[in-house]
């Protein structure tokens, strides 16, 4: 399994060889998929902001917009993608697609029940509570 200079002689020690290789290649692939997942998702991220980046530059190129409100907006763009890993926009974009009673219980758990609370929701339709509540 080495470098040829010291190789298995017997059966068992073939059969011995041959699951280490195995056990060599399955970790070496986990290992490989995992870190190209997570520079994958790394990329994926970066690409997004820089393709927002590359909008902001032509908006500003063709709204005369000042270098130093340029570099200003710039700034904010860059700190809430470093900042938000999952924003506004995917979490209402997700929860669009749950069912309303699913809706209605998390977003009673995500303001501790409050909203039940509100003499607003009271009576309401649980649906009507799990479209309204994530807008809020």
């Amino acid at each position: 399994m080495g470098y040829g200079d010291i190789h298995a002689e017997t059966n068992s020690e073939r059969l011995i060889s041959v699951a280490w290789m195995m056990i060599g290649v399955i970790f070496y692939s986990f290992t490989i998929g995992l870190l190209t997942a997570i520079l994958g998702k790394i990329d994926s991220r970066s690409s997004q902001l820089k393709s927002k980046l590359e909008v902001i530059d032509e908006f500003c190129a063709e709204a005369y917009i000042s270098l130093e409100l340029k570099r200003k907006i710039r700034e904010a763009l860059e700190y809430n993608s470093n900042r938000n890993a999952f924003s506004y926009i995917e979490n209402y974009s997700i929860l669009r697609e749950l069912p309303p009673n699913l809706k209605c219980e998390i977003a009673m758990q995500t303001h501790d029940g409050k909203i039940g609370k509100l003499p607003f929701f009271q009576n309401k339709d649980q649906s009507f509570i799990g479209n309204i509540v994530p807008l809020l």
